[in-house]
């Protein structure tokens, strides 16, 4: 059941990536639009998202660290009734060190009746000073709608 569990969010995550480059959309940009975002600190950020049977809400995100600081991934649940209007459900960090990919998920029961996504913050931080940070939302998921 594990390494099922593992293979799917393996999965989830690969078929969220998003990679970042000098030449990447910012977020509702037209492609071949002027638009274009550059980061310093990060080159890959994931996000992933489904909601189990028995309503288990899984968040998976992951960013791929390219300098060596201090970086939080905060993931912040979010439900709406028509999708337009989120408001928060649950809010989780965790901080990391040094370079590479840091994994981050948690999982949330949710009730029927709304429409969820989450929100995934990367800071990049350096002494106490964020000098980065990026936001990405995940896909949104109908439960019992």
């Amino acid at each position: 059941m594990k390494k099922l569990f593992a293979l799917l969010m393996l999965t989830v995550m690969l078929t969220q990536t998003l990679r970042v480059s000098a030449n990447a959309q910012a977020p509702g940009a037209i492609p071949g639009g002027d638009a274009s975002v550059q980061y310093t600190n990060v080159a890959v950020v994931t996000t992933g998202f489904y909601i189990a049977s028995g309503g288990i809400a899984v968040c998976s995100s992951g960013a791929t660290i390219s300098k060596n600081y201090k970086s939080r991934l905060t993931i912040t649940l979010m439900k709406s009734k028509d999708k337009t209007t989120y408001t928060d459900v649950a809010s989780w960090s965790k901080d990391f060190t040094g370079l590479g990919t840091k994994n981050f998920v948690k999982s949330k029961s949710v009730s029927k009746g709304y429409y969820y996504r989450f929100k995934l913050v990367v800071r990049i931080i350096s002494g106490d000073t964020v000098i980065e940070k990026i936001t990405r939302y995940s896909s949104g998921v109908a439960y019992g709608v």
